[in-house]
């Protein structure tokens, strides 16, 4: 199942913690420093506090793609069973796929610092689970 409020999130907390180092940085250009000191701090701290949220995310998706991993390694060997174990089988391969999108986007939008990966993959996730449920509505036992 995709999650798209979960991918949003690892993106914001990339982006906030962009706009904190940001203004770091730019707080660190003035001249009363001293002055500063205490907005730099703060800075600093946000951005901190915001990568650690994208890390804890993406540790999440790592350990829900070993669960769906797990799910599908079980369904597998039962995938021609009848048309509910077909779709069982169907809908886990997505959810692996979907949380290695989700770790690849996150990854992807830290490293770059930009949302199109996100937008990307996100799409390209949005069709292998409609196609995934077209699958499932074309089951008969």
């Amino acid at each position: 199942m995709i999650n798209t409020e979960f991918s949003k999130c690892i993106s914001a907390c990339t982006n906030c913690s962009l706009i904190c180092t940001e203004c770091a940085t730019s707080c660190l250009k003035e001249k009363d420093l001293e002055m500063m000191r205490e907005c730099i701090q703060r800075c600093l701290e946000c951005a901190d506090i915001c990568q650690l949220c994208v890390r804890m995310q993406q540790a999440i998706a790592f350990v829900a793609l070993i669960a769906n991993t797990s799910c599908l390694l079980l369904i597998s060997k039962h995938r021609e069973g009848g048309a509910h174990m077909k779709a069982s089988w169907i809908f886990s391969a997505n959810d692996v796929v979907i949380n290695l999108g989700v770790i690849t986007a996150g990854a992807l939008v830290a490293w770059t610092g930009s949302n199109y990966p996100d937008l990307i993959i996100g799409t390209i996730a949005g069709v292998i689970v409609l196609n995934g449920a077209r699958r499932i509505l074309a089951l008969k036992d």
